[in-house]
């Protein structure tokens, strides 16, 4: 005890020295002058006093002080010894315990009544003012280096915890969620770390080496720990919590809330310990606050919100990862394309809104039946992915089960229900396939002959020579084009698009675009549009076309501005569901200079529905920019017809199909004459396609077509040759049969 008092008073110093000097000089009767800290431990001192009398006296005047914050301090007595003890307060006296006890005692013998605790103290307060802000000072440098120790440990312990993924330019799913937990509780030193995200269906728990812990715990408490952490802000400490009925019986718990971008709490993270180990403290409420933070974050970029299901971005990575596992070559894989059957007509039917609750339903579907180590993934609007770690044939039962319990599925909408089926295909992962499309392709081959058989059924891919060839073929194909966009070697055409009936309007030209195989021959888009489709590269194709052909148009930016000939782009669904698609269009139109009423931008009628949100937001982004928007094949569904009137739509492309037969079908002839009259009536241009012959052209033009594209009107051309004549066409045509008309040669991308 005496060695211990010792080294603290060394470590004090003897910087109070003056201030018991001073003491000493207002009052030199005292004979000694001690020092205690809050508990009445003995902190400085002239010399040592370790009388069990003179601790017993401090310590109960400790008590004192907190009973009576009022009181400055006592005096007292121990035989003829005067003693004084002014109790040295913080700001608030009533905040418990004092800074500080000082002890004077004075000789013995002299007159005790004249040196009361009043006149004492009228003597030495100002000495004893100057030591208590000593103190208070020493107190508050204390703290603030108690506080950065806990900030720098903090930071070490994040650093190692949640990685520097963002400082490598890497994204915030980089980091598996299961790493962070891992590393939480090997550096957090907990028995277990745990996420639980009900709406994920996240379940995850990771072992500590701090003590063994029953993870009953966890299936005990975790509802309530979600619970406490959708109404808290802030995380929560509980250094004693009881289980009974299990081996360890206390414990302590450390939860924070997952909040999501909108500030609504999703789950909870949550850090265990034994009832033996260290309690936790505000430093590591901090600290899992911001692996909170961190954890969010990952959540957002892994995993969609309306499904709960990963992103496409992650399942792509997290399936390469497991393909490329060696050990993947002794188990077996399988996919799984789901198609919600029906979903356009829902959302026509009942609303966006209510189609997305089904969707979400999926979702919740998918998590349920798919085991530990699949994967699942939205990829479209009523499109599901899925990676099992199994054979066909319990793929196959894992599909039914979902076909199943999707028909059980169904949503209120007032009087009515909404029924719900999905179309499964199947298909084991060959050894060689590591691309997404790759490994997808034949399950979503599967899943087309399932709707084509009448849907709301599974089926498994079924491959002979034929198929082998032909996805050989379309393997190649789609390396070619791979290959060409990297190079800069695809073609771009262009068609003419001219007026039929009032020759002074301005000229058209479609955008088409033409390949070229390894062996030197042009492929047409017939061929190779469907393989770009299967394997995503739309939206790279679009944004080529787009911006080759700006780059050749921008010398011709003073007679494209006299709005006298226009170039029209088309639109993939692809692209329009590409985040990031509609502010590239936009950056590269402004980059380019040309005047944007120019150009003219053709989305199909069944991109549009099946995208109509996206749709909606790019129609409406590029005419406020000054382009115009066209609805390519209108005629070939009716949905379309009830967003005419509110999408900034100028033009309609009547489909061909009807447009080819109008000589020989009165149903065709009055579809046509329809859709004209129709669009007249809403101030909307209509462009007649396919138009092969003379004759069609004439019935055409006297339905009330405004334009005409096809053969018997001009051939697709390169577009740079169109380029060099494009002056020629930015005057008004020439009648019907003159050679300007009927010899026209123009380009474009064929769709």
């Amino acid at each position: 005890m005496e060695q211990t008092t010792q080294t603290r008073l060394r470590a004090f110093g003897s910087s109070l020295e003056t201030y018991v000097a001073l003491l000493r000089v207002v009052l030199p009767r005292a004979s000694s002058v001690n020092i205690y800290d809050e508990k009445g431990d003995l902190l400085w001192a002239t010399h040592l006093s370790m009388s069990a009398e003179l601790t017993t006296l401090v310590q109960e005047s400790v008590i004192d002080a907190i009973e009576n914050p009022e009181v400055a301090g006592r005096f007292k007595q121990i035989g003829e010894v005067p003693i004084y003890l002014f109790w040295l307060r913080r700001e608030d006296p009533a905040s418990g315990p004092p800074l500080a006890t000082l002890l004077v005692r004075l000789k013995a013998g002299g007159n005790i009544e004249s040196c009361s605790f009043g006149f004492v103290q009228q003597i030495i307060q100002p000495a004893v003012d100057v030591l208590r802000q000593e103190l208070l000072a020493r107190e508050e440098i204390r703290r603030l280096r108690e506080s950065m120790q806990e900030q720098t440990q903090e930071l070490k312990v994040l650093e190692v915890v949640a990685g520097r993924a963002t400082e490598a330019g890497q994204p915030p799913g980089t980091e598996d969620l299961k790493s962070i937990l891992a590393n939480s509780a090997k550096h957090m030193k907990v028995g277990m770390a745990a996420l639980i995200v009900p709406d994920k269906g996240l379940a995850m728990t990771v072992a500590g080496s701090e003590g063994k812990l029953d993870y009953r715990l966890l299936a005990k408490a975790h509802r309530h720990l979600v619970s406490v952490a959708r109404m808290r802000r802030e995380p929560l400490i509980i250094n004693k919590v009881s289980m009974p009925g299990q081996e360890q019986s206390e414990y302590r718990i450390l939860a924070c809330p997952v909040f999501r971008a909108d500030g609504q709490a999703i789950g909870v993270f949550a850090l265990f310990r034994t009832g033996s180990s260290s309690q936790f403290n505000e430093s590591h409420s901090r600290v899992v606050e911001l692996l909170a933070r961190r954890i969010a974050n990952v959540i957002a970029y892994e995993y969609e919100e309306l499904s709960g299901l990963l992103t496409r971005q992650a399942f792509e990575r997290r399936m390469k990862q497991i393909l490329q596992d060696p050990a993947r070559a002794h188990s077996d894989w399988a996919a799984l394309y789901v198609d919600v059957d029906h979903m356009h007509a829902i959302n026509d039917a009942h609303g966006m809104h209510n189609g997305d609750r089904i969707l979400k339903q999926m979702g919740e579907l998918i998590r349920s039946h798919i085991t530990p180590g699949a994967l699942a993934t939205r990829v479209s609007a009523d499109r599901f992915c899925i990676l099992l770690p199994a054979r066909v044939d319990d793929s196959l039962q894992v599909g039914e089960a979902l076909r199943q319990n999707a028909e059980q599925l169904s949503i209120s909408l007032g009087v009515d229900k909404v029924p719900i089926s999905v179309s499964v295909g199947v298909a084991p992962v060959q050894s060689m396939e590591q691309d997404f499309t790759h490994v997808m392709a034949h399950a979503e081959t599967a899943c087309k002959a399932a709707k084509a058989r009448g849907a709301n059924r599974v089926e498994a891919y079924q491959e002979d020579a034929e198929s082998i060839v032909r996805r050989m073929t379309e393997l190649r194909l789609v390396a070619n084009l791979q290959r060409a966009l990297a190079e800069n070697t695809l073609q771009l055409y262009a068609q003419l698009i001219a007026p039929l009936n009032d020759r002074q309007k301005p000229a058209q030209f479609e955008l088409l675009l033409r390949l070229i195989d390894e062996k030197g021959k042009r492929v047409g888009p017939d061929q190779f549009m469907s393989a770009a489709l299967r394997h995503d590269l739309m939206p790279a194709i679009d944004r080529w076309v787009l911006q080759r052909t700006l780059e050749q148009l921008k010398p011709h930016a003073a007679l494209l501005a006299q709005n006298l000939v226009g170039f029209s782009f088309n639109v993939s669904g692809q692209a329009l569901r590409d985040a990031t698609f509609a502010e590239d269009v936009e950056n590269q139109i402004r980059a380019s200079g040309l005047t944007a009423a120019s150009i003219c931008f053709e989305i199909n009628e069944d991109a549009m529905m099946s995208n109509l949100s996206a749709a909606e937001g790019f129609m409406k982004r590029l005419t406020r920019l000054g382009c115009r928007i066209a609805l390519d094949d209108f005629g070939t569904g009716l949905s379309a017809l009830a967003y005419l009137r509110t999408l900034p739509i100028s033009t309609l492309k009547i489909a061909g199909s009807f447009v080819r037969d109008v000589l020989v079908d009165p149903k065709a002839d009055s579809m046509v004459a329809s859709i004209a009259q129709l669009a007249h009536s809403m101030s909307l241009t209509t462009v007649a396609k396919q138009v092969e012959t003379e004759e069609l052209c004439t019935r055409v033009a006297s339905l009330g077509a405004d334009y005409g594209q096809g053969f018997s009107i001009a051939s697709p051309g390169a577009l740079a040759e169109i380029l060099t004549e494009l002056p020629l066409y930015a005057t008004p045509v020439k009648p019907q049969g003159s050679a300007e008309a009927t010899n026209v040669k123009s380009g474009s991308l064929a769709s």
